[in-house]
């Protein structure tokens, strides 16, 4: 997983351990069920026991990377993100080597409304805002983006952990963000280009 546009210290994340030890993850056992039933549930169940410091894995150089360190990272795309919960595990595995993580601060401005976007964005932990903070007009539809009407309409949605932006760009020739996304609170984000996913799905 390549790193890109981290705006925090990288030693900090260096010095991150997993809580216990990824090998745990063969004491959890779920035997009942087809594959994918099995599989959310064993993905539940590590992540109730807190075996996996996910944003430490991620931190972790692929190179180095263990086959258990490569296998709970496709449960976690796959059983986290929506967007992935019909995409093949052989093409999740190709995707998380053309990842890019990112960390933002509260405040920092990751995409502004009008820049063409070409990558979707995935939350980790934290939280950022989607916001309206240009002069509406036209054209774009902001009525499918679940307006919280807060800071007097401004503040369309909160993408937390698990949630993601900027699929829509897949799909299209251009697409153009329509929405300012800001750093709500720390935030530690995924990156995969509309590039990357069209070598590995076409």
């Amino acid at each position: 997983m390549r790193q890109a546009g981290l705006k925090d210290k990288e030693d900090e994340h260096k010095e991150q351990t997993l809580p216990g030890n990824i090998m745990d993850i063969d004491e959890v056992i779920v035997d009942e069920g087809t594959e994918e039933e099995r599989d959310k549930k064993l993905f539940e169940k590590i992540s109730a026991k807190g075996l996996v410091s996910i944003e430490a894995l991620v931190m972790k150089n692929p190179e180095v990377r263990s086959q258990k360190d490569i296998e709970y990272l496709i449960l976690y795309m796959k059983h986290k993100f929506p967007v992935f919960a019909s995409v093949s595990k052989p093409a999740i595995k190709m995707f998380i080597r053309r990842l890019t993580v990112a960390m933002y601060k509260t405040g920092d401005v990751i995409s502004k409304r009008g820049e063409e976007c070409k990558r979707m964005m995935m939350v980790m932990a934290g939280s950022v805002d989607s916001r309206n903070e240009s002069n509406t007009d036209e054209s774009v539809d902001l009525t499918s983006l679940n307006r919280s009407g807060d800071e007097g309409g401004r503040l369309i949605k909160i993408l937390t952990e698990g949630m993601s932006f900027g699929e829509q760009s897949f799909d299209t020739k251009e697409y153009k963000y329509p929405l300012d996304l800001v750093c709500r609170e720390r935030a530690f984000v995924l990156f995969l280009n509309k590039k990357d996913f069209s070598e590995v799905l076409y």
